[in-house]
This record gives C-alpha cells, sequence and structure tokens, in this order.
C-alpha cells in the first residue's frame, strides 16, 4: 500500500470558504493551532499502524468537527475534508444520504457517536473508484472543491 495521499491545511481552508460560500455563515480561521491538530490527526494515525482508509477518513471529520477551528461551518467542513479525501484516495462516497451525513456529524461533534462508527458509516457508504479513472476523477473533484470562489 501506498501513503495516502493527505490535505493540507491550505486545501482544508479552501473547502471551509466553499462550505460557507454554498450553505451560508461567516468566513474565516478561528484558531489555526487547533487547525494543524485536526490534520495531524489521521497523520498520527497512520504512524502508528492505522492503514484503513476510512479510520483515516474519519479521523478528519473527527478532528475537524470537534477542534472548532473554524469561525462557522466546523461539522460541513469536516465532512467535505473526509469525503475529499477518500475520493483522493480511491474511494467514492454515495452522495444520496445527505441529511444521514449531516445527522452522523452532529452526533460525532457532540461526541455520542465515535470515529470508529463514523468510519464503518463511510466504509458501507462507499465503493472503490476503478483504478483507470481514481486520478482522473480525484484530480476533478479536488479542483472542483478548491477553485471555488475564496470570498463572500
Amino acid at each position: 500500500m501506498s501513503d495516502p495521499r493527505w490535505l493540507s491545511q491550505k486545501e482544508v481552508e479552501l473547502i471551509q470558504t466553499s462550505v460557507i460560500n454554498k450553505g451560508g455563515g461567516s468566513h474565516g480561521l478561528r484558531d489555526a493551532a487547533l487547525l494543524q491538530s485536526a490534520l495531524a490527526r489521521p497523520q498520527n494515525q497512520y504512524s502508528y499502524g492505522e492503514t484503513d482508509t476510512f479510520q483515516l477518513a474519519a479521523g478528519y471529520a473527527e478532528g475537524i468537527s470537534r477542534n472548532h477551528a473554524f469561525v462557522d461551518g466546523n461539522k460541513r467542513t469536516a465532512f467535505q475534508a473526509a469525503d475529499i479525501f477518500l475520493t483522493i484516495n480511491g474511494y467514492h462516497l454515495n452522495q444520496s444520504k445527505g441529511s444521514d451525513y449531516a445527522d452522523m456529524m452532529v452526533e460525532l461533534g457532540q461526541g455520542k457517536i465515535s470515529r470508529e462508527d463514523v468510519a464503518k458509516i463511510l466504509k458501507d457508504n462507499s465503493r472503490p473508484i476503478h483504478k483507470g479513472k481514481k486520478k482522473q476523477e480525484s484530480l476533478k473533484i479536488l479542483k472542483k472543491t478548491l477553485s471555488q470562489k475564496q470570498e463572500p
């Protein structure tokens, strides 16, 4: 297995901008150290032997949603980051369960469900991207997300 393709701080900040532009709220980073801590969580999991892509994606969801590094949109940003992480690492998450995912993120943020619960939900609702399409689809989705207008 090759190393995962991680999300950078800049990419996650752009994801938050896109989330706010689409769904409303306040733009901006409240605490850079909290975001860095959230982004380090899945990388730490990996360095301690966790190689399951869904556990790592759930690490992004948990870290970003619970650390509240952004002024607004933390749970939405956390979900989108996990979704994009899955995509750039070879999985497509079924998007038809949007309200279920929203409920999942609220429960995760409140500590009612665990990272392991989120990983199972993500795994149960994902399929591998065909190897020939993996890079092309991953780049297309990442480019679309990151090219969103950065100012309100």
